[in-house]
């Protein structure tokens, strides 16, 4: 994947071009001169490299080919860009190769099949498929399509069970009450606020789950409904990127076209809670468990990602 910004594609371009004018730092263009204003790269200490587009950086590519994602969510634009960079024959049309989000994979995907002949190019060949999750925290050898030494995790695909469900979140009524009553109080351009303050502080943090669930968990343990859903809703990045919290002001984001009202945000905190709860509480059954050197998972609308190393999820 992405073979076009391997670390060995990057260290001939620093080795053979001059670095882009005008900047602090030693910067060069991973896809022509023409275009360096938004899509560069620069050296790091360790020899690694980091990808940048729009200024944000997604990516990091490390000696050896292996690729670290930064990120766990990419805007259109940003897939757009990197799916071009994936090597390929000239005129080959059988081979599908795509970075691409999928909520029923848990988010982030890198997905790779054949087609089953010329002729019936839009028939997948399921035998060649490879479907690998873009986690931070994850690293895959760019060259391979495999998952970096050191790296290695689990899939585990879960099913609600509803018996335990139903029990606690009538045991939780209390909470959904006082959420509902702060929803109907705090004016909705305020909440907004909040949210905004609670993602940048989410981006300004180490990016591993365990810290970004951190604040949520301190709210709960303090009883704080409030700060507890401003930070669940801040944690869904799907959310957060589709409605576009991350970028418009508060008034925009009142006003627009997908306007967001107080109804909006009162469903939001609602379901938000609902599944934090689900998840502190472990009311997921395991239905299935899938070692990395498949490199290959099944969809699930409940899906963990387990690293082997320090049995932390990602």
């Amino acid at each position: 994947m992405l073979e076009h910004i391997s670390h060995d594609a990057l260290t001939h371009i620093v080795s053979t071009e001059k670095p882009i004018r005008g900047r602090a730092r030693k910067e060069y263009p991973y896809d022509g001169r023409q275009s360096a204003i938004y899509k560069d790269f620069f050296q790091n200490k360790d020899e690694s490299y980091t990808i940048r587009y729009y200024g944000e950086e997604i990516l990091k590519i490390h000696k050896g080919n292996i690729l670290e994602v930064v990120k766990d969510y990419f805007s259109q634009g940003t897939k757009t860009v990197l799916n071009y960079l994936h090597k390929r024959a000239i005129g080959e049309v059988s081979l599908y190769r795509e970075i691409r989000n999928s909520k029923i994979h848990g988010g982030l995907i890198y997905e790779y099949f054949r087609h089953q002949d010329y002729a019936n190019k839009y028939k997948k060949d399921k035998s060649s498929q490879i479907i690998l999750p873009l986690r931070v925290g994850m690293r895959f050898n760019m060259l391979t399509d495999t998952v970096a030494k050191g790296y290695e995790y689990d899939v585990i695909a879960r099913k609600l069970n509803r018996k335990k469900s139903i029990k606690l979140l009538e045991e939780k009524e209390s909470l959904f009450l006082r959420n509902k009553v702060m929803m109907n109080t705090i004016p909705p351009i305020n909440i907004i606020k909040d949210i905004k303050e609670a993602i940048k502080r989410l981006e300004n943090d180490s990016c591993s789950n365990y810290s970004r669930t951190k604040y949520a968990d301190e709210s709960y343990k303090q009883e704080d409904i409030y700060n507890l859903v401003i930070n669940l809703i801040a944690h869904e990045d799907n959310l957060v990127n589709y409605h576009g919290l991350k970028w418009g002001s508060p008034e925009q984001l009142m006003n627009g076209y997908n306007a967001i009202d107080i109804d909006t945000l009162f469903k939001w905190s609602t379901d938000c809670l609902k599944e934090y709860l689900k998840e502190k509480y472990n009311l997921y059954d395991v239905t299935k468990k899938q070692p990395c050197e498949d490199r290959y998972f099944t969809s699930n609308k409940r899906i963990k990602f387990i690293m082997r190393g320090n049995n932390n999820e990602v």
